[in-house]
């Protein structure tokens, strides 16, 4: 027996959750399954994947995109929201977008969509998992088709994009985007 790592995985939010908020109706996303605990205040900002722009043979040209758009948040000093179908950092391309961290550090808040052929379970890796930790991070697992969760890409598509690339794009709004978990319950919301 060898130990390998030994790293702190403790998390402290930056504000306790209401817990009286956590309604599905009114949610541009929703979940009975997420990491993390208490408010996330002050993002604006929401990149996102539409299913109906998911190819799984281009996930690799979607990685190199999402890149680009992080270090563009990284050097306004922007945290924003991540939302795509599939697994995130996943080592099967044909699960979902093959990034490592760097890749995708300034997300506050990541969202895996299991949806159609991509009905992955949630992610599980230690190192994924300490980078959610460590940075603050919170974890959202949405699937299709069930009463605990919800993603509304029909309303994220009415939003008017603040910028967008071949697969992704950008909402920014004015006023922070609502969001808040539970890690109690594993209950989270992310609302207007």
């Amino acid at each position: 027996f060898y130990l390998l790592q030994v790293r702190p995985m403790s998390l402290s939010p930056e504000g306790e959750a209401n817990l009286g908020d956590f309604e599905k109706a009114g949610s541009l996303i929703y979940t009975r399954n997420s990491l993390g605990h208490g408010v996330l205040p002050d993002i604006r900002d929401l990149i996102y994947l539409p299913p109906r722009l998911f190819d799984k043979t281009r996930t690799g040209e979607m990685a190199r995109e999402i890149r680009e758009m992080n270090r563009a948040m990284r050097e306004e000093g922007r945290r924003y929201i991540l939302a795509a179908p599939g697994r995130w950092g996943s080592a099967d391309r044909f699960l979902g977008i093959p990034v490592s961290w760097p890749q995708i550090d300034q997300a506050a808040l990541i969202v895996e969509a299991a949806i159609g052929e991509l009905m992955v379970e949630p992610s599980q890796g230690s190192h994924f998992f300490h980078n959610l930790a460590a940075g603050g991070v919170g974890y959202l697992m949405v699937r299709e088709g069930e009463e605990t969760s919800l993603c509304d890409w029909e309303a994220l598509d009415g939003i008017t994009p603040y910028g967008r690339g071949t697969f992704f794009l950008h909402i920014r709004r004015d006023t922070p985007f609502r969001i808040a978990m539970d890690g109690r319950r594993g209950i989270a919301f992310v609302a207007l």
